[in-house]
């Protein structure tokens, strides 16, 4: 039923009953689905989201809530959207920033707190907290410093675990003293908006997808490699299970190796990461290597579906980045 579904549905029920009804619901809790389960694979529990335990109907009646109607999305979506793609698009977004706003603490949080002091250090003097009167000119210093971030060393365990820090204290305090050198005045709220896009690629276990309220936004990230949005939700639910198989049989040091590959690293590099010589490295990369090969050809399906798992355990990973764009 839901296929044949088109936008003209969705908005006469809106129409008829002054908001979202039974239509919206299902397409809201056929999100919410895809949602939990990416929660699940990645072993985030449902306490840290503030539910008690991952329930479908529980998160789409808290979007419904707290998102389309305590915040009026619902009729931003009625009054902007023109396809059920592009309602679909907003209404994943909607689901995104629930569980963000309900995500407290979060790696985001966590990179700030140590950042902050260090920029105050380094003689930081922001303009103010929040967005500033040009919001052009906002997006080019997010972006700016974002790639910076991007392009830091990190550290092994890249945030896998709970707020576990993702660089090192002297790559934080460099990263401050460039802000600082560059952007004397840049504001906090600036700084977060970085730290929080460079983190969805960087961080994607812990850091949230919130992708904007937008369809151009949302694009925008999709394009980059933080977030797609497909027709068919077995099909994705499929490869990101693939993808998180591929990374068990792995291992933590079999997955290091992949993402630091991924990223760009030399064999010296991954020999310092992994704290064993480079001659030894050298055996573990091309052991790595060989177990990704035998555990692609191990799932028996084409050159072209393994490759699309390939791309998404480097969306998990946060890998195959290269000064602040995805490596595909």
């Amino acid at each position: 039923m839901t296929s044949k579904l088109v936008w003209e549905d969705l908005r006469i029920e809106f129409e008829k009953i002054g908001g979202p009804g039974q239509l919206w619901r299902a397409e809201i809790k056929r999100i919410c689905q895809y949602r939990i389960l990416q929660k699940k694979n990645l072993g985030l529990p449902a306490e840290l989201f503030g539910f008690v335990d991952w329930d479908v109907d529980d998160l789409a009646q808290t979007v419904i809530t707290e998102r389309l109607l305590a915040r009026g999305q619902a009729r931003f979506i009625f009054d902007t959207v023109e396809s059920l793609d592009h309602a679909r698009k907003l209404l994943s977004n909607e689901v995104s920033f629930t569980l963000e706003d309900r995500r407290v603490p979060n790696q985001v949080d966590n990179v700030w707190s140590n950042l902050e002091p260090r920029l105050r250090e380094a003689g930081w003097s922001p303009e103010g907290k929040g967005p500033g009167d040009n919001s052009e000119d906002d997006a080019k210093k997010i972006k700016e410093i974002a790639r910076q971030i991007l392009n830091l060393k990190r550290l092994r365990n890249r945030g896998q675990q709970r707020l576990s820090p993702l660089f090192a204290g002297e790559t934080l305090s460099g990263l401050a003293e460039q802000i600082v050198r560059e952007q004397p005045q840049v504001s906090a709220y600036v700084i977060q908006m970085a730290l929080r896009t460079a983190l969805a690629k960087i961080s994607p276990r812990l850091s949230m997808e919130a992708v904007g309220s937008t369809e151009k936004e949302f694009d925008e990230v999709a394009g980059r490699g933080t977030l797609r949005w497909v027709d068919s939700l077995d099909s994705s639910e499929g490869l990101f299970a693939h993808a998180q198989k591929v990374l068990e049989i792995l291992g933590q040091e079999g997955s290091e190796i992949v993402f630091q590959i991924a990223s760009g690293a030399t064999q010296s590099e991954i020999a310092a990461v992994l704290g064993v010589s480079r001659t030894t490295a050298v055996k573990r990369i091309e052991q790595a290597q060989e177990l990704l090969v035998k555990t692609l050809k191990s799932l028996e399906l084409g050159e072209e579906d393994n490759l699309k798992i390939i791309q998404e355990v480097f969306v998990i990973l946060g890998a195959g980045i290269s000064d602040g764009v995805m490596v595909k």
